[in-house]
């Protein structure tokens, strides 16, 4: 992507990356349908904008577990980081491809949000680019 917006801006290519248009961008758009990036990053952007409004009390840590397939996220808390760690590693290990997870450190979710107030838009300025880039051919 970095190259597909290189070219877009003009600049120079990133290293390791085809020189050539019409390959690069099959190659974005196959690493884009394989790690499904539009499903991800939509996912998430809604996600963060969707968590539950309850305050699960009592935490320190916070896993999300974005399912891509449900378009569902589930917010587990935990005071311990080992418990944490743990359960983000189970998840991980099952190596579902449409599920993300992430583990992060915050007391509420209110602070969540402020921590990525502009992950939304950040997205969609992202996926906006993959779009035009993959729309060139």
């Amino acid at each position: 992507m970095g190259s597909a917006l290189a070219l877009r801006e003009q600049t120079p290519l990133l290293i390791n990356t085809p020189n050539n248009e019409t390959d690069l961008i099959a190659e974005l758009r196959d690493a884009a349908n394989r790690l499904r990036v539009t499903q991800r990053l939509r996912g998430w952007a809604d996600a963060l904008r969707t968590l539950p409004r309850k305050h699960i009390k009592n935490f320190k840590l916070l896993l999300l577990a974005l399912d891509t397939t449900q378009n569902t996220i589930s917010v587990t808390g935990y005071v311990n980081r080992k418990e944490a760690v743990n359960a983000i590693a189970e998840l991980e290990k099952s190596r579902r491809s449409d599920l993300d997870a992430v583990l992060v450190w915050v007391s509420s979710i209110k602070q969540l949000r402020e921590a990525y107030p502009n992950y939304y838009a950040d997205t969609k300025e992202f996926l906006n680019a993959l779009s035009t880039a993959l729309g060139k051919q």
